[in-house]
C-alpha cells in the first residue's frame, strides 16, 4: 500500500446504516464509508460498538479502501461493504 494512503476520522454521526471516515491520499481527501453488516462481520457478533470494530479492524478497512481506490481511481467516494472482506452478500 502506498504510504501516501491512510484513512481517518471514523464517525457514527450518520443517517444511514454505515461508518462514515476520510480517505486521505497524494491527490487529496475522499469521502468513504463501510456498512453496518461489513462491520457486523468484522466484529464477528451481533452486539459490537461500531468504532471499537472500525479502530479495531483499521489495517483490514484500510486495505479494502485501497484496493477500492485503485480499482477504479474516478468514483468521488468509497463504500465498502460485506463482500470487500470475504462475507457473503
Amino acid at each position: 500500500m502506498d504510504s501516501k494512503f491512510r484513512i481517518t476520522d471514523p464517525s457514527t454521526a450518520t443517517t444511514g446504516d454505515y461508518v462514515s471516515f476520510l480517505i486521505h491520499e497524494r491527490d487529496g481527501t475522499l469521502a468513504a464509508k463501510i456498512s453496518n453488516t461489513a462491520l457486523r462481520h468484522l466484529a464477528g457478533a451481533e452486539n459490537y460498538d461500531r468504532l471499537e470494530v472500525f479502530n479495531a479492524n483499521i489495517d483490514k478497512i484500510s486495505a479494502a479502501a485501497y484496493n477500492a481506490r485503485r480499482r477504479d481511481p474516478s468514483k468521488v467516494e468509497v463504500a465498502l461493504l460485506v463482500i470487500d472482506f470475504g462475507g457473503l452478500v
